[in-house]
């Protein structure tokens, strides 16, 4: 935690000369454009000049680069055919973990009316064809020079790092808005890396950088920053407005994250061996994520030392927990000074309860099969007529398990999520006489169990049950597909049956976007948070007609998940949408008769 102690001025280092600066290293540029001719013109005489050139012909091969190769400069072209340049423009500015990629946008129109809506999707800059390689090079330099001299970057996850964290603190408490600071760190990060090596920890700081980015842009803030002042230290910047929730969800999905970068051994155990230095044998935990979020709604405090400070102390209470845990301290002027409103609260993640008092009952419950489905209707906007069903897992009432949240978390703990799928689906045939003639059933399973040979057994000899025409698969984007080659190669199973293929939590960002261009759905479900009061928000109209864009341009159905009032109602259906679901039409429940 020595990062938060050493509170330090903004260095902006030596004036770094043209010359050196790309004789340090060659810059890797990415295009995107499918044009063979125009590629050529644009990266030969980029590669001439010492640059590592690349090219991807659509959105989703470029995407793909963007994940895999890492480029520092992506250069883009808006008549892709799978999608308008702009979009993955808008995706890329939107995503925290590469809004800081540089991006220009090449056009064949005129020049200024294209700037400007460029300008307006995050572009960096904008040339048009055809373009001169001169003034392509200069804008490169120009932007990279600003970048080097203004803000440094962590090597391992590309977000900010100590001097772009320190100026964005600053300018927070001078401004004249409620913020609120949060100060992360991995608990037994070293000792982890003793354990399973530096490689593996470096997948930990990128893993907790995407479970933090996620959760940040699922709730689409204007305020929110992220950064990585370095080692295992995080802090991120955000709205105070119901901030409890968003930390326990960054617990939540933390702890449950991190389980797939143990041996399954040790996260049965709940701790790990690694040898020190003499070859002593040492017993730790498993990583732990502690958080210190500090509030002010009212005066500012007058330096960032104190803040960055205060954030250490509040983090020492934080790691007493032996949980993932968060402390939040509210911070109040007062006739001495900044003093807490009413003390601090602690709380801890969940997720890994006593072994003894729950994976027992976990079990029973797969024995048993002793769940139970609710089903919330999906709804046509202009009549109101039902269109299908969302079936919901829900655990037996009045234990531990009723709720979805602990049960999938211990599904994913003990790697059971496909066993959990397949007693899902098995209450939901034997139950199927009871379903609506013809209504669709949309059915949630998590991507491993698409690989299961008792789950594609299952749904292969459904049809004695249930009309497979009538099922949707709902893969959740939350789950992040890490190979969608393969993946794809499974769905081709299941399509193959009449199945058709949902993706839910469709929002603003790359995820998102990437794994529509991958797999085409049927079905495209928006993240509430999309949704949410969007009569208001231009920024989410914007997002919301992109993803309408999208789904029309591919012969897709989107459906608004999470309406909760008429304002939002009568906006999507005005707006274009013809699907929607959420609890203005109805809460989750058994079906009627």
């Amino acid at each position: 935690m020595g990062y938060w102690l050493r509170a330090r001025p903004l260095c902006l280092g030596p004036l770094v000369r043209r010359e050196s600066f790309l004789m340090s290293r060659s810059l890797k540029v990415l295009l995107i454009d499918s044009d063979p001719a125009r590629a050529t013109q644009v990266l030969n005489p980029l590669a001439e000049r010492g640059y590592e050139v690349h090219r991807a012909r659509d959105a989703r091969e470029g995407l793909e680069r963007i994940y895999r190769d890492k480029p520092d400069l992506v250069l883009l072209t808006r008549d892709l055919p799978d999608l308008d340049g702009l979009d993955v423009c808008a995706a890329l500015k939107n995503d925290l973990l590469l809004r800081h990629l540089p991006v220009f946008v090449f056009e064949t129109g005129a020049l200024l009316e294209a700037e400007l809506a460029a300008r307006e999707s995050g572009a960096d800059d904008c040339l048009s064809y055809p373009v001169d390689p001169e003034v392509l090079d200069g804008k490169i330099q120009q932007t990279f020079l600003r970048g080097v001299m203004g803000v440094n970057r962590h090597p391992v996850t590309g977000l900010p790092g100590f001097n772009a964290v320190y100026q964005k603190v600053q300018e927070t408490i001078q401004a004249d808005r409620p913020f609120a600071v949060c100060f992360l760190d991995v608990r037994n990060f070293r000792h982890y890396n003793r354990r399973y090596g530096y490689a593996k920890g470096d997948d930990v700081l990128r893993l907790t950088a995407q479970v933090v980015s996620c959760a940040l842009q699922s709730r689409g803030r204007e305020l929110d920053f992220l950064g990585h002042p370095g080692a295992d230290d995080f802090i991120f910047i955000t709205d105070p407005e119901d901030l409890e929730g968003l930390l326990a969800e960054i617990l939540r999905q933390f702890d449950s994250s991190m389980i797939p970068l143990y041996e399954p051994a040790d996260v049965r155990r709940g701790y790990f061996y690694w040898v020190d230095r003499s070859g002593k044998t040492v017993r730790s935990g498993l990583l732990f994520l502690s958080i210190a979020a500090i509030t002010d709604e009212s005066e500012r405090p007058a330096h960032v030392a104190g803040l960055l400070e205060q954030g250490a102390e509040l983090l020492a209470l934080a790691k007493k927990s032996r949980k993932s845990a968060w402390v939040r301290e509210r911070r109040r002027a007062g006739k001495g000074g900044y003093r807490p409103a009413s003390g601090r609260t602690i709380q801890e993640s969940s997720l890994f309860p006593p072994e003894e008092d729950h994976t027992g009952l976990f079990q029973e419950i797969l024995r048993t099969r002793s769940v139970r489905l609710v089903f919330q209707p999906i709804v046509y906007l202009e009549t109101g007529g039902v269109f299908g069903y969302e079936a919901l897992l829900r655990g037996p009432q009045g234990t531990y398990f009723e709720s979805p949240v602990t049960l999938f978390s211990m599904a994913r703990q003990m790697e059971r999520a496909h066993e959990l799928d397949l007693v899902s689906l098995r209450s939901l045939l034997q139950g199927a006489d009871s379903l609506p003639a013809g209504a669709r059933v949309f059915f949630n399973v998590s991507p491993e169990s698409l690989f299961s040979p008792l789950f594609r057994e299952l749904c292969r000899g459904m049809g004695k049950m249930l009309d497979p025409g009538r099922v949707v698969l709902e893969v959740t984007r939350k789950r992040r597909i890490l190979d969608f080659r393969r993946f794809r190669e499974s769905l081709s199973f299941f399509r193959e049956l009449g199945i058709r293929l949902a993706l839910d939590d469709a929002q603003a960002g790359t995820l998102s976007l990437q794994t529509l261009l991958e797999l085409l759905p049927d079905y495209v479900k928006t993240d509430l948070s999309v949704t949410r009061d969007i009569q208001k928000d231009p920024a989410k109209q914007k997002v919301f007609r992109r993803f309408l864009d999208f789904c029309e341009r591919n012969r897709l159905d989107l459906i608004a998940e999470g309406v909760e009032s008429h304002p939002e109602k009568q906006y999507l259906l005005e707006a274009g949408a013809r699907l929607a679901q959420g609890f203005f039409f109805a809460r989750p429940g058994p079906l009627a008769g």
